[in-house]
């Protein structure tokens, strides 16, 4: 299975913005996207056990992104589960408390396809296309 292969799940309450995520991740080469409108309906699908790599909101209505990465850490099944977390939030304290969580990568929105493709390339160790 090659890194473009992989099935990666969306989690933004906002429709518009997991939209965009999915149209950025379908111009770098992503096709196996599964969407998820909170963080309780995410869990549910990374149980499931088919999701390779997580792209989370912060933000979001019943079980936000932080509650979201602290659950799939908790879970042997799940905890080396790659977890990206979107954000427009910048301060130290907070980007800390993901860090402590072990995140994976932390993009601050606006997102942009490069910056998605920068940050799976770092998780999946693959090169820069630019480089």
């Amino acid at each position: 299975m090659t890194t473009k292969d992989l099935k990666i799940l969306v989690a933004d309450d906002s429709p518009m913005t997991r939209r965009l995520i999915i149209l950025h991740l379908e111009k770098i080469g992503y096709s196996q996207i599964v969407e998820s409108e909170n963080g309780l309906r995410a869990l549910d699908i990374i149980r499931q056990g088919s999701i390779d790599l997580v792209i989370s909101d912060w933000k979001m209505p019943e079980m936000d992104g932080l509650e979201l990465l602290k659950e799939v850490r908790a879970d042997e099944n799940f905890h080396d589960l790659p977890f990206v977390m979107l954000t427009a939030e910048t301060q130290m304290e907070n980007i800390k408390k993901v860090v402590e969580q072990r995140v994976n990568q932390y993009i601050v929105k606006p997102v942009t396809a490069e910056k998605l493709e920068k940050g799976l390339n770092k998780i999946l160790k693959q090169p820069d296309q630019d480089n």
